[in-house]
């Protein structure tokens, strides 16, 4: 399975999303894939901005309608584009997800400070919004492409800010797919990590997750590697300073 990751310049507008669309249809013509989705360009750092701005007690109306306008004018350009592009659904997804988003900033706002649990979920609107406009392109051009939210089915271990796969409990969710080929997608960060954020055409469920397993490995064998060369590395300077020591201890007796 080949995973394809886009990033937000990816997503920067209507344009390129319907390149990054065309990368992923001609791809999985060949082979199984699974595909990251990042926010639209810019989005996240208006998030954060936002929160900064609701702390600091200022006028949230731009930042929000900000955002709001820059998914609404990316639909307006798919739907000039795209001719079977479905603007009225992909907004109905994209709405109760700008509404949250409202209702958060005006909660931190309210308070005056963010928690990381809040911050971490406005965070991860953005990738909220912009996979329901992929899911509608890729929909509108034919392709199968069922939404899931891996809130529900990916989980993590550790703090809200940084954690790892919780694999038993991850597996059980994805118990009812065990052994059917299914087309689905998931969206949004898992406590600031990525994950999958669609996975188009048919997969086995156990290829999916020996591929998160394959991935981890290497990830492993590097993090593995560095230590090692960190440790060679130090060890050569306690050498070198040993030599260098001994050599002038030499000098200064003769």
């Amino acid at each position: 399975m080949i995973t394809l990751k886009f990033g937000g310049t990816s997503m920067g507008n209507a344009e390129r999303m319907l390149d990054s669309a065309s990368i992923m249809i001609d791809r999985a013509k060949n082979s199984r894939i699974s595909v990251v989705v990042s926010a639209v360009a810019g989005i996240s750092n208006k998030l954060q901005a936002s929160i900064d701005a609701a702390i600091n007690g200022e006028n949230l109306t731009e930042y929000i309608n900000d955002v709001k306008n820059t998914h609404i004018a990316i639909c307006d350009d798919l739907t000039a584009k795209l001719n079977k592009f479905d603007k009225a659904s992909v907004m109905a997804k994209v709405e109760p997800v700008l509404n949250d988003y409202e209702k958060l900033l005006n909660a931190v706002a309210a308070f005056g400070e963010c928690p990381i649990s809040i911050n971490c979920h406005i965070m991860g609107l953005g990738e909220l919004m912009s996979s329901p406009i992929m899911e509608g392109i890729l929909t509108a051009q034919g392709e199968k492409v069922t939404l899931v939210d891996s809130r529900e089915m990916i989980f993590t271990t550790g703090n809200q800010g940084e954690g790892d796969v919780d694999y038993a409990r991850t597996i059980q969710a994805f118990a009812p797919y065990k052994d059917e080929k299914i087309d689905f997608s998931i969206t949004k960060k898992v406590y600031g990590k990525f994950c999958l954020d669609y996975l188009n055409k048919d997969i086995e469920l156990k290829r999916f997750f020996g591929s998160m397993l394959q991935v981890n490995c290497i990830f492993f064998l590097l993090y593995f590697f560095n230590k090692l060369l960190i440790i060679a590395i130090s060890t050569a300077y306690f050498i070198i300073i040993q030599i260098l020591h001994q050599s002038l201890s030499l000098q200064r007796t003769l």
